[in-house]
């Protein structure tokens, strides 16, 4: 019998990763199990624990799949992880939609295969607003929350490669709503070299916004992701 283990565990007397995985390892030798392609990760403050498994999923603490309430329907962060020894690729997209610790969405789907191909071990995905909508977005679907502030932040600063994807409304809405709020250029701009794009859209308009990876056309694992230019970075971000 093979068994993932994919619990949040609160390491109170624990003061690193490393010891946690030599106890955790220990424990497993003395009961004579076997650990097979074990995935760790740190995450922020304020989630106070380490996730073992290659699906992390954090939500409001309050959440519950069956409670559709603006205010604890809100899924703020969420990993896959296949090798950790490769780097990581964070897909900043608009807001969540169905995927899990155990589940995934066609997003998620579509990325992992992307972040394979960008020579990836890992995909973490943080959003412009952490409500979770799977379609039909409107402005107040957008809010504002200092815990998914945080895993944007912890995203894009543990990444090699971030992919802008919003689309649209996360333009509209959240990107502006975000920038109002936090320091969302300042922190884009200090890691500048890892930004790309699928492609832009609202070319015509003269708004344009960074398409979302499933949005017409519809995009391979092996679409060339763009880097982003000054002038595209200044018509996106708010200054």
């Amino acid at each position: 019998m093979h068994i993932l283990v994919n619990k949040l565990i609160n390491m109170k007397n624990i003061d690193s990763q490393k010891q946690f995985e030599e106890e955790f390892n220990e424990w497993l030798a003395e009961k004579g199990y076997i650990s097979q392609n074990e995935q760790s990760m740190i995450l922020p403050e304020s989630a106070s624990a380490a996730q073992v498994g290659s699906g992390t999923a954090v939500f409001h603490r309050e959440y519950s799949p069956d409670v559709n309430s603006l205010t604890t329907k809100r899924r703020y962060f969420l990993a896959r992880t296949w090798d950790s020894n490769l780097p990581v690729m964070t897909l900043f997209g608009m807001n969540p939609s169905t995927a899990a610790s155990c589940s995934n969405d066609n997003t998620v789907e579509f990325m992992i295969k992307v972040a394979k191909k960008n020579g990836c071990g890992s995909l973490y995905i943080v959003n412009t607003s952490p409500y979770i909508k799977s379609a039909s977005t409107t402005k107040n679907d957008f809010v504002l929350d200092e815990e998914a502030w945080e895993y944007i932040q912890f995203a894009i600063e543990q990444s090699s490669l971030v992919v802008l994807g919003w689309g649209e409304n996360g333009q509209k809405f959240g990107i502006s709503r975000l920038s109002d709020h936090y320091p969302l250029r300042s922190l884009l701009a200090a890691h500048s070299s890892k930004l790309r794009v699928f492609d832009f859209g609202g070319q015509k308009s003269g708004k344009i916004f960074p398409k979302h990876p499933l949005q017409w056309p519809p995009y391979s694992e092996g679409h060339s992701l763009k880097e982003l230019r000054i002038e595209e970075f200044n018509r996106i971000i708010p200054i």
